[in-house]
């Protein structure tokens, strides 16, 4: 069920182990603002190169992805005693990386109108919802090794994983053979 990370690390180890310091993409910060402020251009970085696909999905899609406190609760690995500062950094990391696979999908044009949740209990409301959208594209994080994707249509009786392309290089690479995933479940049917 674990996805592999995308996206640069989120932090790294020295986040952890309480030294002063940000890091995010290999690049280090002296905030966690500062840290967050690089991972959003990253980010919007990756959604410009997203391949915008020639034919879309009649329907509306929604991709529901977890809140910060649920990123912080299942999501983020603390070992020793890291300070709260460090934690909400990397919830808040977490939480902006899961939420943009809406705007990634949303550019793919893999679907004529794409929405986004951001909830404390993905699975719950995927299941809540997935009867009034051709797809529901969800995260479901158990813990911070079982993190997956997953999508509910209609009428289906489980939902079906979406997968990555484990050679695929990072960022829009991997993002587009996720949305491939998405689009080869869509067209398998039920």
């Amino acid at each position: 069920m674990r996805s592999p990370k995308l996206l640069p690390c989120l932090f790294a180890l020295m986040t952890l182990s309480g030294c002063a310091s940000y890091s995010y993409n290999n690049e280090k910060y002296s905030s966690a603002s500062d840290a967050l402020a690089g991972q959003q251009r990253y980010l919007e970085g990756v959604a410009n190169d997203v391949a915008v696909l020639p034919t879309s999905i009649s329907g509306t899609a929604i991709v529901i992805t977890p809140s910060k406190e649920t990123c912080e609760a299942l999501g983020v690995t603390k070992s020793g005693a890291p300070r709260q500062e460090f934690i909400d950094y990397a919830a808040t990391n977490e939480q902006y990386e899961f939420a943009n696979f809406y705007k990634y999908l949303e550019k793919s044009k893999a679907f004529s109108r794409v929405e986004s949740r951001i909830v404390d209990h993905p699975l719950l409301e995927a299941r809540n919802v997935s009867a009034s959208y051709v797809a529901t594209i969800y995260l479901h994080m158990v813990s911070p090794s079982q993190v997956g994707w997953y999508m509910l249509t209609p009428g289906a009786k489980e939902p079906k994983q979406i997968n990555f392309d484990a050679t695929a290089a990072p960022g829009a690479p991997k993002i587009n053979s996720w949305i491939k995933s998405i689009v080869d479940n869509m067209s398998k049917g039920n």
